[in-house]
Protein backbone atom coordinates (compact mmCIF):
# COMPACT_ATOMS: atom_id res chain seq x y z
CA UNK A 1 0.00 0.00 0.00
CA UNK A 2 1.52 3.46 -1.12
CA UNK A 3 0.99 6.51 1.02
CA UNK A 4 -1.94 7.76 -1.32
CA UNK A 5 -4.03 4.39 -0.66
CA UNK A 6 -3.86 5.11 2.63
CA UNK A 7 -5.14 8.63 2.49
CA UNK A 8 -7.75 7.42 0.56
CA UNK A 9 -8.50 4.34 2.63
CA UNK A 10 -8.75 7.17 5.25
CA UNK A 11 -10.88 9.58 3.97
CA UNK A 12 -13.24 6.77 3.14
CA UNK A 13 -13.51 5.67 6.56
CA UNK A 14 -14.30 8.71 7.89
CA UNK A 15 -16.81 9.14 5.57
CA UNK A 16 -18.76 6.20 6.54
CA UNK A 17 -17.72 6.94 10.36
CA UNK A 18 -19.35 10.65 9.76
CA UNK A 19 -22.33 8.53 8.56
CA UNK A 20 -22.70 6.40 11.41
CA UNK A 21 -21.69 3.04 9.42
CA UNK A 22 -19.04 2.02 12.27
CA UNK A 23 -18.15 -1.16 11.19
CA UNK A 24 -17.41 -0.16 8.02
CA UNK A 25 -15.26 2.72 9.31
CA UNK A 26 -13.43 0.25 11.44
CA UNK A 27 -12.71 -2.14 8.46
CA UNK A 28 -10.96 0.84 6.63
CA UNK A 29 -8.78 2.16 9.75
CA UNK A 30 -7.76 -1.47 10.38
CA UNK A 31 -6.97 -1.65 6.93
CA UNK A 32 -4.45 1.06 6.76
CA UNK A 33 -3.08 -0.53 10.24
CA UNK A 34 -2.35 -3.41 9.01
CA UNK A 35 -0.13 -1.72 6.00
CA UNK A 36 1.38 0.83 8.81
CA UNK A 37 1.11 -0.24 12.28
CA UNK A 38 2.04 3.41 13.82
CA UNK A 39 -0.21 5.21 11.08
CA UNK A 40 -1.31 8.47 13.32
CA UNK A 41 -4.50 9.10 11.55
CA UNK A 42 -5.91 5.43 11.32
CA UNK A 43 -5.20 5.71 14.77
CA UNK A 44 -6.86 8.85 15.72
CA UNK A 45 -9.79 7.44 14.54
CA UNK A 46 -10.05 4.19 15.64
CA UNK A 47 -9.65 5.63 19.09
CA UNK A 48 -12.75 8.04 18.64
CA UNK A 49 -14.80 4.97 17.17
CA UNK A 50 -14.05 2.63 19.70
CA UNK A 51 -15.10 5.30 22.75
CA UNK A 52 -18.34 6.14 20.49
CA UNK A 53 -19.11 1.74 20.98
CA UNK A 54 -18.63 2.86 24.79
CA UNK A 55 -15.22 1.70 24.98
CA UNK A 56 -12.82 4.85 26.82
CA UNK A 57 -9.72 2.89 27.76
CA UNK A 58 -9.05 1.60 24.49
CA UNK A 59 -10.13 5.43 22.92
CA UNK A 60 -7.66 6.82 24.89
CA UNK A 61 -4.76 4.28 24.40
CA UNK A 62 -5.38 4.26 20.27
CA UNK A 63 -4.97 8.07 20.46
CA UNK A 64 -2.62 8.23 22.80
CA UNK A 65 -0.72 5.67 20.31
CA UNK A 66 -1.68 8.73 17.12
CA UNK A 67 0.40 11.41 19.66
CA UNK A 68 3.27 8.76 20.03
CA UNK A 69 3.45 8.38 16.35
CA UNK A 70 2.75 12.24 15.43
CA UNK A 71 3.38 14.37 18.39
CA UNK A 72 2.16 17.67 16.67
CA UNK A 73 -1.80 16.57 15.80
CA UNK A 74 -3.74 19.23 17.56
CA UNK A 75 -7.05 17.26 16.71
CA UNK A 76 -5.88 13.93 18.40
CA UNK A 77 -5.39 16.19 21.79
CA UNK A 78 -8.69 17.74 21.35
CA UNK A 79 -10.28 14.43 21.10
CA UNK A 80 -8.05 12.78 23.60
CA UNK A 81 -9.04 15.86 25.89
CA UNK A 82 -12.78 15.23 25.04
CA UNK A 83 -12.64 11.66 26.13
CA UNK A 84 -10.77 12.08 29.33
CA UNK A 85 -13.18 15.22 30.46
CA UNK A 86 -16.35 12.71 29.79
CA UNK A 87 -14.92 10.10 31.58
CA UNK A 88 -14.39 12.40 34.32
CA UNK A 89 -10.79 12.65 34.14
CA UNK A 90 -10.74 16.23 34.08
CA UNK A 91 -6.85 17.38 35.22
CA UNK A 92 -5.89 15.38 32.66
CA UNK A 93 -8.37 15.61 29.34
CA UNK A 94 -6.99 20.10 30.66
CA UNK A 95 -3.90 19.26 30.04
CA UNK A 96 -4.60 18.08 26.24
CA UNK A 97 -6.55 20.42 25.53
CA UNK A 98 -3.98 22.78 26.32
CA UNK A 99 -1.83 20.89 24.11
CA UNK A 100 -3.53 21.30 21.20
CA UNK A 101 -4.48 25.22 21.84
CA UNK A 102 -0.57 25.44 21.93
CA UNK A 103 0.19 23.93 18.87
CA UNK A 104 -2.94 25.29 17.31
CA UNK A 105 -4.14 28.72 18.99
CA UNK A 106 -6.93 28.88 16.80
CA UNK A 107 -8.72 25.72 17.13
CA UNK A 108 -11.59 27.09 19.04
CA UNK A 109 -13.52 23.71 19.71
CA UNK A 110 -10.43 23.27 21.71
CA UNK A 111 -10.40 26.22 23.63
CA UNK A 112 -14.20 25.75 24.13
CA UNK A 113 -13.87 22.15 25.39
CA UNK A 114 -11.17 23.72 27.67
CA UNK A 115 -13.36 26.18 29.15
CA UNK A 116 -16.20 23.75 29.66
CA UNK A 117 -13.35 21.26 31.20
CA UNK A 118 -12.17 24.59 33.71
CA UNK A 119 -15.67 25.28 34.92
CA UNK A 120 -15.97 21.47 35.95
CA UNK A 121 -12.42 21.65 38.00
CA UNK A 122 -14.31 24.77 39.55
CA UNK A 123 -12.27 27.37 37.86
CA UNK A 124 -15.21 29.54 36.64
CA UNK A 125 -13.48 32.63 35.77
CA UNK A 126 -10.42 31.38 33.71
CA UNK A 127 -13.16 28.97 32.13
CA UNK A 128 -15.77 32.26 31.02
CA UNK A 129 -12.32 34.09 29.55
CA UNK A 130 -11.94 30.45 27.29
CA UNK A 131 -15.13 30.06 26.06
CA UNK A 132 -15.90 34.02 25.41
CA UNK A 133 -12.77 33.85 23.21
CA UNK A 134 -13.85 30.99 21.36
CA UNK A 135 -17.20 32.20 20.95
CA UNK A 136 -15.41 35.42 19.61
CA UNK A 137 -13.24 33.46 17.10
CA UNK A 138 -16.02 32.18 15.87
CA UNK A 139 -17.66 29.33 18.16
CA UNK A 140 -21.12 30.75 18.47
CA UNK A 141 -23.64 28.66 19.24
CA UNK A 142 -26.95 28.51 22.15
CA UNK A 143 -24.87 25.57 23.87
CA UNK A 144 -21.78 28.29 23.52
CA UNK A 145 -23.36 30.51 25.68
CA UNK A 146 -25.26 28.28 27.72
CA UNK A 147 -21.82 26.62 29.27
CA UNK A 148 -20.89 30.67 29.04
CA UNK A 149 -23.91 31.35 31.57
CA UNK A 150 -22.73 28.76 33.46
CA UNK A 151 -19.20 29.72 34.28
CA UNK A 152 -20.45 33.39 34.82
CA UNK A 153 -22.73 31.81 37.46
CA UNK A 154 -20.45 29.87 38.87
CA UNK A 155 -17.95 32.87 39.36
CA UNK A 156 -21.08 34.29 40.74
CA UNK A 157 -21.56 37.21 37.97
CA UNK A 158 -25.13 37.19 37.80
CA UNK A 159 -26.02 40.31 35.00
CA UNK A 160 -23.33 38.43 32.34
CA UNK A 161 -25.03 35.38 33.05
CA UNK A 162 -28.37 36.43 32.68
CA UNK A 163 -27.34 37.93 29.36
CA UNK A 164 -25.34 34.68 28.10
CA UNK A 165 -28.50 32.29 29.33
CA UNK A 166 -30.96 35.46 27.05
CA UNK A 167 -28.36 34.72 24.00
CA UNK A 168 -28.54 30.99 24.49
CA UNK A 169 -32.26 30.74 24.17
CA UNK A 170 -32.54 33.32 21.13
CA UNK A 171 -30.00 31.11 19.64
CA UNK A 172 -32.34 28.05 20.56
CA UNK A 173 -35.25 28.50 22.43
CA UNK A 174 -35.56 24.53 22.96
CA UNK A 175 -32.85 24.57 25.27
CA UNK A 176 -35.07 23.81 28.54
CA UNK A 177 -32.07 23.65 30.55
CA UNK A 178 -31.23 27.61 30.13
CA UNK A 179 -34.42 28.34 31.21
CA UNK A 180 -34.07 26.68 34.38
CA UNK A 181 -30.88 28.08 34.89
CA UNK A 182 -32.46 31.51 33.58
CA UNK A 183 -35.25 31.56 35.93
CA UNK A 184 -32.93 30.26 39.16
CA UNK A 185 -30.66 33.31 38.87
CA UNK A 186 -33.69 36.10 38.11
CA UNK A 187 -35.11 34.65 41.82
CA UNK A 188 -31.78 35.13 43.39
CA UNK A 189 -31.84 38.59 41.85
CA UNK A 190 -34.76 39.54 43.09
CA UNK A 191 -36.39 39.53 40.37
CA UNK A 192 -39.39 37.41 40.81
CA UNK A 193 -42.10 38.57 37.80
CA UNK A 194 -39.00 38.02 35.27
CA UNK A 195 -38.37 34.67 36.70
CA UNK A 196 -42.08 33.90 36.13
CA UNK A 197 -41.88 34.84 32.94
CA UNK A 198 -38.89 33.02 31.69
CA UNK A 199 -40.56 29.90 33.87
CA UNK A 200 -44.05 30.64 31.09
CA UNK A 201 -42.19 30.61 28.30
CA UNK A 202 -40.38 27.30 29.07
CA UNK A 203 -43.83 25.63 29.74
CA UNK A 204 -45.12 26.38 26.78
CA UNK A 205 -41.69 24.90 25.02
CA UNK A 206 -42.13 21.68 26.90
CA UNK A 207 -46.07 21.40 28.51
CA UNK A 208 -45.35 18.47 29.76
CA UNK A 209 -42.40 19.59 32.18
CA UNK A 210 -43.22 19.22 36.08
CA UNK A 211 -40.90 21.59 37.24
CA UNK A 212 -41.83 24.19 34.79
CA UNK A 213 -45.01 24.11 36.08
CA UNK A 214 -43.82 23.79 39.74
CA UNK A 215 -41.82 26.85 39.25
CA UNK A 216 -44.04 28.74 37.41
CA UNK A 217 -46.58 28.78 39.98
CA UNK A 218 -44.16 29.55 42.62
CA UNK A 219 -42.89 32.24 41.33
CA UNK A 220 -46.23 33.83 39.74
CA UNK A 221 -48.13 32.70 42.74
CA UNK A 222 -50.76 31.25 40.25
CA UNK A 223 -52.30 27.28 39.83
CA UNK A 224 -50.24 26.84 43.35
CA UNK A 225 -50.57 22.86 44.59
CA UNK A 226 -51.36 21.92 47.50
CA UNK A 227 -47.86 19.51 47.44
CA UNK A 228 -45.26 19.68 44.61
CA UNK A 229 -45.74 17.01 42.22
CA UNK A 230 -43.88 13.70 42.34
CA UNK A 231 -42.61 14.10 38.90
CA UNK A 232 -41.22 17.41 40.19
CA UNK A 233 -39.06 15.94 43.18
CA UNK A 234 -38.25 13.12 41.20
CA UNK A 235 -36.52 15.17 38.32
CA UNK A 236 -35.19 17.48 40.23
CA UNK A 237 -33.71 14.82 42.77
CA UNK A 238 -32.14 12.48 40.58
CA UNK A 239 -30.54 15.24 38.67
CA UNK A 240 -29.02 16.25 41.41
CA UNK A 241 -28.06 13.21 43.30
CA UNK A 242 -24.46 12.76 42.26
CA UNK A 243 -23.51 16.63 43.90
CA UNK A 244 -26.07 16.78 46.84
CA UNK A 245 -24.00 16.50 49.53
CA UNK A 246 -21.37 18.94 48.66
CA UNK A 247 -24.11 21.94 47.14
CA UNK A 248 -25.45 21.14 50.82
CA UNK A 249 -22.09 21.66 52.59
CA UNK A 250 -21.25 24.52 50.39
CA UNK A 251 -25.05 26.14 52.15
CA UNK A 252 -24.17 25.13 55.55
CA UNK A 253 -26.85 22.92 55.61
CA UNK A 254 -27.85 22.00 58.99
CA UNK A 255 -31.03 19.88 58.91
CA UNK A 256 -29.51 16.49 59.27
CA UNK A 257 -27.43 17.78 62.64
CA UNK A 258 -30.68 19.35 64.22
CA UNK A 259 -32.88 16.60 63.93
CA UNK A 260 -29.94 14.22 65.01
CA UNK A 261 -29.31 16.38 67.92
CA UNK A 262 -33.17 16.33 68.48
CA UNK A 263 -33.41 12.84 68.57
CA UNK A 264 -30.29 12.66 71.11
CA UNK A 265 -32.55 14.39 73.34
CA UNK A 266 -35.65 11.70 73.68
CA UNK A 267 -32.73 9.34 75.52
CA UNK A 268 -34.02 6.31 73.53
CA UNK A 269 -32.41 3.15 74.00
CA UNK A 270 -29.37 2.24 71.90
CA UNK A 271 -29.83 -0.05 69.43
CA UNK A 272 -33.50 -0.80 70.03
CA UNK A 273 -36.01 1.27 67.68
CA UNK A 274 -37.36 0.63 64.31
CA UNK A 275 -36.63 4.32 62.62
CA UNK A 276 -37.95 5.06 59.10
CA UNK A 277 -35.73 8.24 57.74
CA UNK A 278 -38.99 9.35 55.64
CA UNK A 279 -37.46 11.34 52.58
CA UNK A 280 -34.12 10.06 53.06
CA UNK A 281 -32.16 11.34 50.31
CA UNK A 282 -28.52 10.45 50.00
CA UNK A 283 -28.98 9.45 53.40
CA UNK A 284 -27.49 12.40 55.43
CA UNK A 285 -29.60 11.54 58.58
CA UNK A 286 -28.82 8.30 58.68
CA UNK A 287 -25.04 8.12 60.10
CA UNK A 288 -26.32 10.17 63.00
CA UNK A 289 -29.52 8.30 63.75
CA UNK A 290 -28.38 4.31 63.37
CA UNK A 291 -27.41 4.24 66.80
CA UNK A 292 -30.77 4.05 67.73
CA UNK A 293 -31.89 2.05 65.41
CA UNK A 294 -32.74 -1.71 65.77
CA UNK A 295 -33.89 -1.68 61.88
CA UNK A 296 -32.90 1.54 60.13
CA UNK A 297 -35.42 1.80 57.16
CA UNK A 298 -34.90 5.08 54.46
CA UNK A 299 -37.52 6.33 51.76
CA UNK A 300 -37.41 8.33 49.14
CA UNK A 301 -39.11 9.41 45.73
CA UNK A 302 -35.57 9.60 43.91
CA UNK A 303 -34.33 6.30 42.95
CA UNK A 304 -30.84 8.27 42.03
CA UNK A 305 -30.86 9.65 45.78
CA UNK A 306 -31.64 5.82 47.20
CA UNK A 307 -28.68 4.52 45.10
CA UNK A 308 -26.26 7.10 47.04
CA UNK A 309 -28.17 6.25 50.30
CA UNK A 310 -27.42 2.90 49.80
CA UNK A 311 -23.33 3.28 49.63
CA UNK A 312 -23.17 4.29 53.25
CA UNK A 313 -24.21 0.72 54.09
CA UNK A 314 -25.86 1.76 57.01
CA UNK A 315 -29.77 1.61 55.95
CA UNK A 316 -31.04 -1.90 56.54
CA UNK A 317 -33.85 -1.43 54.07
CA UNK A 318 -34.08 1.13 51.37
CA UNK A 319 -37.09 2.01 49.38
CA UNK A 320 -37.79 3.92 46.08
CA UNK A 321 -41.19 5.34 46.65
CA UNK A 322 -43.94 8.48 48.16
CA UNK A 323 -43.36 8.44 51.77
CA UNK A 324 -47.01 9.49 52.54
CA UNK A 325 -47.84 5.72 51.17
CA UNK A 326 -45.17 4.14 52.59
CA UNK A 327 -46.34 5.28 56.14
CA UNK A 328 -49.82 4.43 55.54
CA UNK A 329 -48.89 1.15 54.69
CA UNK A 330 -47.04 0.16 57.94
CA UNK A 331 -49.46 0.94 60.60
CA UNK A 332 -47.55 0.48 63.74
CA UNK A 333 -44.53 -0.25 62.53
CA UNK A 334 -42.09 2.16 64.10
CA UNK A 335 -40.91 3.79 67.06
CA UNK A 336 -39.29 6.98 65.13
CA UNK A 337 -39.78 9.11 62.59
CA UNK A 338 -37.45 11.61 61.04
CA UNK A 339 -37.62 13.94 58.24
CA UNK A 340 -35.00 16.43 57.24
CA UNK A 341 -36.14 19.33 55.03
CA UNK A 342 -38.27 17.00 52.84
CA UNK A 343 -41.99 18.51 54.08
CA UNK A 344 -40.55 21.66 52.38
CA UNK A 345 -42.33 19.93 49.47
CA UNK A 346 -45.64 19.89 51.05
CA UNK A 347 -47.78 22.85 51.50
CA UNK A 348 -50.61 20.95 53.15
CA UNK A 349 -49.76 18.72 56.21
CA UNK A 350 -52.81 16.75 56.93
CA UNK A 351 -51.57 13.99 54.88
CA UNK A 352 -48.57 13.31 56.05
CA UNK A 353 -49.22 14.11 59.92
CA UNK A 354 -51.81 11.39 59.94
CA UNK A 355 -50.15 8.63 57.99
CA UNK A 356 -46.77 9.40 60.40
CA UNK A 357 -49.56 9.08 63.39
CA UNK A 358 -50.12 5.83 61.83
CA UNK A 359 -47.10 4.44 61.24
CA UNK A 360 -45.88 4.98 65.35
CA UNK A 361 -46.24 2.67 67.41
CA UNK A 362 -47.46 3.99 70.78
CA UNK A 363 -45.10 6.38 72.41
CA UNK A 364 -43.50 6.61 69.42
CA UNK A 365 -41.67 10.19 68.23
CA UNK A 366 -41.69 11.88 65.08
CA UNK A 367 -38.89 14.82 63.77
CA UNK A 368 -39.33 16.85 61.34
CA UNK A 369 -37.82 20.06 59.83
CA UNK A 370 -40.25 22.99 57.57
CA UNK A 371 -39.45 26.10 56.42
CA UNK A 372 -40.80 28.90 58.45
CA UNK A 373 -43.26 31.34 57.26
CA UNK A 374 -43.98 34.69 58.93
CA UNK A 375 -47.63 34.16 61.03
CA UNK A 376 -50.25 35.51 59.33
CA UNK A 377 -53.26 34.53 57.17
CA UNK A 378 -51.60 31.81 55.00
CA UNK A 379 -51.04 28.65 56.86
CA UNK A 380 -48.16 27.31 53.68
CA UNK A 381 -46.79 29.39 51.24
CA UNK A 382 -44.71 28.24 47.91
CA UNK A 383 -41.84 30.32 48.14
CA UNK A 384 -39.91 31.66 44.59
CA UNK A 385 -37.90 28.72 44.86
CA UNK A 386 -40.09 26.05 44.75
CA UNK A 387 -40.35 25.06 48.44
CA UNK A 388 -43.14 25.66 50.61
CA UNK A 389 -43.22 27.37 54.14
CA UNK A 390 -45.15 26.86 57.26
CA UNK A 391 -46.48 28.86 59.61
CA UNK A 392 -45.54 27.62 63.04
CA UNK A 393 -49.55 27.93 64.44
CA UNK A 394 -50.27 25.82 61.19
CA UNK A 395 -47.31 23.41 62.08
CA UNK A 396 -48.82 23.00 65.86
CA UNK A 397 -52.50 22.55 64.57
CA UNK A 398 -51.72 20.07 62.21
CA UNK A 399 -49.66 17.63 64.67
CA UNK A 400 -51.92 18.42 67.66
CA UNK A 401 -55.16 17.25 64.54
CA UNK A 402 -53.46 13.62 63.39
CA UNK A 403 -53.15 12.57 67.40
CA UNK A 404 -49.81 13.47 67.77
CA UNK A 405 -48.93 15.20 71.10
CA UNK A 406 -46.37 18.16 70.92
CA UNK A 407 -42.93 18.43 72.47
CA UNK A 408 -41.36 21.22 71.29
CA UNK A 409 -41.02 23.91 68.26
CA UNK A 410 -38.35 25.89 67.62
CA UNK A 411 -37.32 28.30 65.14
CA UNK A 412 -33.77 27.08 63.75
CA UNK A 413 -31.56 28.02 60.60
CA UNK A 414 -31.76 25.37 57.91
CA UNK A 415 -29.16 26.74 56.05
CA UNK A 416 -27.49 29.92 54.10
CA UNK A 417 -28.78 30.41 50.49
CA UNK A 418 -27.76 33.16 48.04
CA UNK A 419 -25.96 34.51 51.47
CA UNK A 420 -28.77 34.82 53.78
CA UNK A 421 -29.94 32.35 56.42
CA UNK A 422 -33.34 29.98 56.04
CA UNK A 423 -35.28 29.82 58.93
CA UNK A 424 -36.75 27.00 60.16
CA UNK A 425 -39.05 25.42 62.55
CA UNK A 426 -38.15 22.19 64.30
CA UNK A 427 -41.07 20.10 65.72
CA UNK A 428 -40.94 16.71 67.30
CA UNK A 429 -43.69 15.20 68.91
CA UNK A 430 -44.77 11.98 70.01
CA UNK A 431 -47.91 9.03 69.70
Amino acid sequence: MRDDDARRWIAAGIRHHQAGELDEAERLYKRVLRWDATHPDALHFLGVLAYQRGDAAAGVESIRSALRSQPEYPDAYNNLGRILSETGRHDEAIDAFRAALQQNPELVDARYNLGVCLRKQGAAEEAAAEIEQAIGRGFSSAQAYYQLGLAYCDAGQAEPTCAALQKALELDPQLTRAYERLGVVLYALGRIDDAADVYARWLEIEPASAKARHLKSACAGVDVPERAADEYITEVFDAFASTFDEKLARLDYRAPALIAEAVDALDLPAGEADVLDAGCGTGLCGPLIARYARRLVGVDLSSGMVAKAEELGVYDELEVGELVALMAARPGQFDLIVSADTLVYFGRLDAAMTAAARALRSGGALVFTVEALSEGAAPFVLKPHGRYAHSRGYVEAQIRDSGLTLLRIEPVVLRHENRRPVDGLLAVARR
